[in-house]
């Protein structure tokens, strides 16, 4: 992954298969990223893949068309929304983490209530941006935004969703992106969306 990373212009053998695996590892490291006791959690396999993600999408912009017919898209926008429901942990909880990663609490200070701790976000904080970051570069496909204005049963609403992730930690600009992708002229699905926004 690192050294697709390094150089995205490198032919691959196979762009659609390869696509195919980032997707399918990257729903699933999202997916394990909710905080459960006991279990180890790599926080920076989610970024790894998104990174991955965007990076491919960019060079081969085709491969988006293939993310709509594949049905991924309302896989990422139930991923996003699922880690934007889970409330970010307080500062004494990530005190209490990073005294647990150190193994000692030497050179940590007690925080008041209401204080954060600046560019300390939470593996959700950053799965979310991530899966934002790949909605907005999906969001460039025509087919990609007419997926996202059409969500699965029991599925979230992507307008709201976006509207929601403008109040995030460095997913403001972000999201008024992707929504202004999303609801382009040559989007035959553009209405939903609107009506969504209006709801």
């Amino acid at each position: 992954m690192r050294l697709f990373l390094k150089d995205p212009k490198f032919p691959l053998r196979n762009p659609k298969r390869f696509l195919e695996g980032l997707l399918d590892q990257y729903v699933t490291a999202a997916a394990a990223t909710h905080r459960k006791v006991g279990q180890p959690v790599d926080s920076q396999l989610p970024l790894l893949l998104s990174a991955a993600l965007v990076s491919l999408l960019r060079v081969q912009p085709m491969l988006a068309d293939h993310v709509a017919h594949l049905g991924y898209v309302p896989k990422l926008v139930s991923a996003m929304a699922n880690e934007g429901r889970i409330e970010p942990m307080s500062s004494r909880e990530q005190v209490v983490m990073a005294i647990g990663r150190q193994g000692n609490s030497e050179g940590i200070w007690e925080l008041e209530d209401g204080e954060g701790t600046p560019g300390n976000q939470t593996p959700q904080e950053l799965v979310r941006l991530s899966c934002l970051r790949v909605l907005h570069q999906l969001a460039a496909s025509t087919a990609c935004a007419e997926a996202m204005a059409t969500p699965g049963i029991g599925s979230p609403q992507v307008v709201p969703l976006l509207m929601k992730a403008i109040g995030w930690h460095g997913g403001s600009v972000l999201a008024l992106e992707t929504l202004k992708r999303v609801v382009v002229a040559g989007n035959r699905a553009r209405d939903a969306l609107v009506a969504q926004g209006l709801k």
